[in-house]
């Protein structure tokens, strides 16, 4: 095989990942690739009869190891399973040419780039590989563990997903402290207009020590029992949780991708949340319920380009909801007048992930008489991430409109 290097191995990586984010933006997967989803991953892994699988890790080093600097990837891996980095992966296929006819199941964080190395994978003569949907995030989201354990990390405190952290807040046996590390203000949900975004509740029963103060009010938490900590975005929870460790605590967990992934999960009304905000903040599956209801005023917030396909940024060149309104979050107020037909109609607000501006722009409807109003904690491009990667959300493919 042809070693590239440099400039041409480069392109070689552009070349594939442009290939692969025009098919994985279409909402139908690569007919020749095999998808595992995460709930299913223990049974496949059990039925395989072609000999020993091979579990193909391609993120990076860091990663893998769980010293990333961005510690937000930092969740641990698969036990025995091979790490490559997908930029990696043509220079040193050699070293697992031995299972071109053997069971390989590749992953990394979300399953973006084990998607494209999957594919690369197929065209070099690798007859039997599978995509494991949603990568190692979801499988630690969803406190998934094969018989055997088959999850392992080198962190200093443990990762839980929502319904982990749910089930402790709904036992109430007192077992563990629940720490928001968030600001004041995020904590009683009076942030600025500018952070309306971060004003999503909190946990009910959490104790607010903010991550600037950590530190110095550590002694206020007892070292005797579990303690849990959660910020917005996981931005800032693994730092903290490192500290708490360093400092003598012995049972530190997180609350792996922060609040956000709370609500994404069960919506901003949850009976375990408190100081929700003035509109609902819909869970992926809520909001899902209201795009198949068929009545709702779907409104796109994104850029016109965005919307329409046109993007220089080919990554976000995904297309639209079929039926959707789009009014870009930048202008908005000066087209505001365009729904004055639909102050009673039911409209559900969304960008492109975790939109900073559909909050802002919730509250600016409401103020304009706009009654029915809530936002979806889930973007466009987690819809269409939802549905190749979690089993059952079944967004009907002809509602992605693709010009």
């Amino acid at each position: 095989m042809i070693n590239l290097s440099g400039i041409a191995f480069v392109f070689l990586v552009f070349l594939l990942v442009t290939i692969m984010v025009k098919a994985q933006n279409s909402g139908l997967d690569d007919p020749d690739l095999h998808t595992i989803y995460i709930e299913d991953l223990c049974d496949e892994l059990a039925k395989s009869t072609t000999g020993s699988a091979l579990l193909l890790d391609v993120r990076t080093k860091g990663e893998y190891n769980d010293v990333s600097p961005s510690e937000h990837l930092n969740i641990g891996r698969l036990k025995n399973s091979v790490n490559i980095d997908i930029m990696e992966i043509e220079s040193r296929i050699a070293e697992i040419e031995s299972y071109k006819e053997k069971d390989i199941f590749v992953y990394c964080s979300h399953s973006q780039r084990s998607r494209r190395v999957s594919r690369y994978l197929l065209d070099n003569g690798f007859k039997r590989v599978h995509n494991i949907n949603g990568g190692l995030s979801d499988y630690v989201y969803y406190g998934i563990d094969c018989p055997g354990s088959i999850y392992e990390t080198s962190l200093p405190y443990k990762l839980y997903g929502p319904d982990m952290v749910k089930e402790h807040i709904a036992t109430g046996t007192g077992d563990a402290v629940i720490v928001d590390i968030r600001t004041a203000e995020e904590f009683s949900g009076t942030s600025k207009p500018d952070r309306e975004f971060s004003n999503v509740g909190r946990l009910k029963g959490a104790v607010n020590i903010p991550s600037t103060e950590l530190e110095s009010r550590m002694g206020e938490l007892p070292k005797d029992k579990k303690i849990i900590v959660y910020d917005f975005d996981h931005s800032l929870a693994p730092k903290a949780a490192h500290l708490l460790a360093k400092s003598g605590f012995t049972d530190v967990g997180v609350m792996v991708f922060g609040l956000y992934s709370y609500v994404y999960k069960f919506g901003s009304a949850d009976s375990h949340l408190e100081a929700a905000p003035k509109y609902p903040v819909l869970s992926y599956t809520q909001s899902l319920d209201v795009i198949k209801k068929g009545s709702a005023l779907l409104l796109d917030i994104r850029t016109s380009e965005e919307f329409n396909s046109k993007s220089e940024e080919e990554q976000k060149n995904m297309g639209h909801l079929k039926g959707s309104v789009n009014i870009p979050a930048d202008g908005f107020a000066a087209r505001i007048g365009e729904l004055n037909g639909s102050k009673d109609k039911e409209i559900l607000i969304y960008g492109s992930y975790k939109d900073s501006k559909a909050a802002e722009i919730a509250l600016l409807l409401q103020a304009n008489g706009f009654r029915n109003i809530s936002v979806a904690a889930s973007g466009y491009y987690k819809m269409v991430w939802n549905k190749k990667n979690i089993k059952g959300y079944d967004l009907p493919l002809e509602m992605i409109e693709r010009p």
